[in-house]
């Protein structure tokens, strides 16, 4: 059994049920952890817990037979992947625990602002309504939902989650497309650029990671763009939104209202100018809209799943943590309503499911894998996330790709994702190879529409990997495609590389 810390198990609360994780591993835990305390603690550990606790190289160096590091949270900001990646140490994050109750969480601010409900219940309190001359106070204005305007910014599990919850308010929904990202309707739901939206909305609504790209997105032009009475709500990440720019725009009057529940730093134990008292109609949360107990244990069960799993050899390398995050924003703009997209190695399942939340329900996902016991998993995700009826699986080779594909799918598939070397099944005998791989990668060039985009995730230190990827460095030497390589694209390197193949503007699919 692996040994393994829990370096802060009372980020999770002390009404959770550890017994997962304990069956797990040999677990020694702790609550909370200093930064002087790491290295020590970490030393003989096999794997290593934190939800919050910064590990970097000189923390590795001083546990050599760490193998694994669980991160009980879906940013991984606080480890330092590339030095994980140059010890070969893996880094698995959680996903879609907190779903329901931060979609819950975020509509409680929206609806806090618009009815002005905390200013209300004050001035209630401070016997404003026991002294006044009419049966109600209608001291603050309170915004109708019905018919405004939502514009969600990141729609991903929990951007979709808002959208859905907003239009069952009967508002109008609209989706945010980032620079760079392609418009048209996801999920009947109308993508327009963030800044075409920004004089419409009503109510804004961030849901994005935090990354360069991302960093204060909404800043003073952005904030000044918005209606005075709308409303900002941001329950995703501190640093995306200018936190001055937001303080001077409440102050101003240039918007209407804002609700947080995340600050750049947390705990804000060196101030933060959205805590001053001057501020109308802010509600800020302490990074809590995650933290239902219900939330909290599937976060256990989840962190244990993937201790076993690791023992198992099923995880990603480091590295492909962070480079399936670059190719799902990749191929999220590559997709929109109703486009048909193809997963030509289905294994966990997580791609599939990607794929059909971008395609939305007017569109179509094949999804192909050797094992039957990934594609049961598939299915079961998919059931779980009501998006089987989106997805065609195919118990079979990728190779195979255009025996299934209907023939009026060719030059209009808007992307086919693959992982190369990743093995989440259990039949280890029966894989992919270098010769279906390439036969693949021809027939979805076939099938690829101008603009489109090809995913290939290569995990060469997994069983088969370094051949096929080597197959494919051959191929892409002789084949005239635009192509982005991210990661070390050494063939000697045993970590994970991520290959973005473009369909160029004008071509002519398959006459490669």
């Amino acid at each position: 059994m692996l040994k393994a810390v829990f370096l802060d198990s009372d980020t999770l609360g002390r009404d959770v049920d550890f017994s997962p994780l304990e069956e797990a591993a040999e677990l020694t835990t702790y609550a909370t952890t200093a930064p002087a305390e790491v290295a020590q603690r970490i030393a003989g550990a096999e794997a290593v817990i934190t939800n919050k606790v910064v590990l970097g190289d000189e923390h590795f160096a001083a546990a050599p037979h760490l193998k694994v590091v669980i991160v009980t949270a879906t940013g991984v900001n606080n480890i330092n992947l590339e030095a994980a990646e140059r010890r070969g140490i893996r880094v698995v994050n959680a996903i879609r625990y907190a779903r329901p109750v931060l979609v819950q969480h975020t509509f409680s601010l929206i609806l806090a602002l618009s009815n002005h409900l905390l200013d209300y219940v004050t001035d209630t309190r401070n016997g404003r309504w026991q002294q006044s001359t009419m049966f109600c106070r209608m001291d603050y204005p309170i915004m109708e939902l019905a018919g405004k305007t939502l514009v969600v910014l990141g729609y991903g599990d929990l951007g979709q989650g808002v959208a859905r919850l907003g239009a069952a308010f009967d508002m109008d929904v609209r989706v945010a497309a980032r620079p760079g990202q392609a418009s048209g309707d996801v999920d009947g739901f109308p993508r327009e650029p963030l800044a075409e939206l920004l004089p419409k909305a009503d109510v804004l609504s961030v849901h994005c990671l935090l990354s360069e790209e991302t960093r204060d997105l909404i800043d003073a032009p952005e904030l000044a763009a918005m209606k005075n009475t709308a409303i900002l709500v941001n329950t995703s990440r501190g640093g995306i939104v200018n936190e001055q720019a937001l303080a001077e725009a409440l102050r101003s009057g240039e918007i209407g209202g804002a609700g947080l529940d995340v600050l750049t730093e947390e705990p804000p134990v060196n101030g933060n100018p959205l805590l001053a008292d001057d501020i109308p109609n802010l509600l800020v949360t302490p990074h809590c809209a995650w933290a239902s107990q219900d939330a909290r244990q599937r976060m256990v069960a989840q962190s244990a799943d993937n201790l076993k799993a690791f023992a198992a050899g099923t995880l990603p390398a480091v590295g492909g943590v962070r480079l399936t995050h670059r190719a799902h924003e990749a191929v999220a703009q590559a997709l929109g309503e109703g486009d048909l997209a193809l997963d030509a190695t289905a294994g966990n399942g997580h791609d599939t499911l990607f794929l059909a939340e971008q395609v939305g329900a007017a569109g179509c996902v094949w999804a192909f894998d050797v094992q039957e016991a990934a594609i049961t998993e598939t299915r079961r995700r998919l059931a779980e996330a009501d998006l089987v009826e989106r997805v065609c699986l195919v118990h079979d080779s990728h190779a195979n790709i255009r025996t299934y594909l209907p023939d009026d799918a060719r030059g209009r598939v808007g992307a086919v994702m693959f992982n190369l070397g990743y093995l989440p099944g259990s039949d280890r005998g029966l894989v992919t190879d270098a010769d279906s791989t390439l036969a693949a990668l021809e027939a979805a060039l076939g099938v690829l529409r101008p603009g489109g985009l090809i995913s290939l995730l290569v995990y060469r230190g997994h069983p088969g990997g370094r051949e096929e990827w080597q197959a494919v460095q051959h191929w892409l030497s002789r084949s005239p495609v635009t192509r982005d390589v991210f990661g070390n694209s050494d063939t000697a390197s045993d970590t994970p590389v991520l290959v973005l193949i473009h369909g160029w503007k004008g071509h002519q699919c398959g006459q490669l």
